[in-house]
């Protein structure tokens, strides 16, 4: 009997070209789907919630696929972790209703973007955050945010390369916090978006642009809404460097997808 799983996974995407497979390039998805064909002995396809770029990290990506392997739903996360890179780790499992996708059934995902301003040069959190010597306006950068919340084409934040087709996506939620890491003695600002879907680097876009406010670049904090009516991505600032940002949820219709 052919049955539809669900892994929940994490990851540290230093090491990897993103998450989709790519000739030539190691890859999560290449990764993963070795280890399921370890299990099984069978090629399998797998689908995931969101295609991480290279070098960005997950703390709840969802994949999807279709086995008919006899492991139980719920033992997939333990019998995949026994194949797996000790940097990719499968930590929720279970059976997901016939024809689920993992991508298409997805109704929001969010994403969380770590800086750490007026910082030195780091050893460890380089692979793991946006390291800047400079400190940032929070309070300027949380201003700009709430142009973008709400639903607008977000085609000025919509890198080239894209191949989805309209740019419209409804952002409820573009949070900017700050706090302090104690073990590390460093200060942190984190930009938490949450939305229906997001375009190729959309989340990296923004960030790059709060940050250009943060740091008094630009003329005033509705630079973002002036920026969001142009549609005009060449007159945005570069993205941010893909090493701070997490995937870190994805939601899904009640029921869906079971434990």
């Amino acid at each position: 009997m052919t049955r539809t799983i669900y892994v929940k996974v994490q990851y540290d995407g230093s090491g990897y070209s993103g998450f989709q497979r790519q000739k030539g390039f190691v890859t999560i998805q290449e990764t993963i789907e070795k280890a399921i064909e370890l299990l099984t002995g069978q090629r399998t396809t797998i689908t995931g919630s969101g295609r991480t770029d290279a070098g960005v990290h997950a703390l709840a990506q969802v994949i999807s696929f279709k086995t008919a392997s006899s492991i139980p739903p719920e033992r997939w996360r333990f019998a995949l972790n026994t194949k797996l890179p000790d940097d990719i780790k499968a930590v929720e499992s279970g059976q997901a209703y016939d024809g689920f996708s993992a991508r298409f059934d997805a109704i929001s995902k969010t994403y969380r973007y770590l800086i750490l301003p007026s910082s030195n040069l780091h050893a460890v959190m380089d692979k793991y955050s946006w390291v800047m010597e400079k400190g940032l306006d929070v309070d300027r950068m949380s201003r700009a945010a709430g142009y973008l919340k709400g639903s607008h084409d977000f085609s000025s934040f919509r890198s080239a390369g894209s191949i989805d087709g309209s740019a419209v996506r409804k952002m409820d939620k573009l949070d900017v916090t700050e706090g302090i890491i104690d073990h590390l003695g460093t200060r942190y600002v984190a930009v938490t978006a949450r939305a229906d879907g997001f375009l190729y680097k959309m989340v990296r876009n923004i960030v790059g642009t709060l940050v250009e406010v943060g740091l008094g670049r630009t003329e005033g904090s509705d630079y973002t809404q002036r920026l969001l009516a142009s549609r005009d991505r060449t007159l945005a600032p570069p993205p941010a460097p893909p090493s701070g940002l997490y995937l870190v949820k994805v939601e899904y219709p009640c029921g869906m997808i079971e434990s």
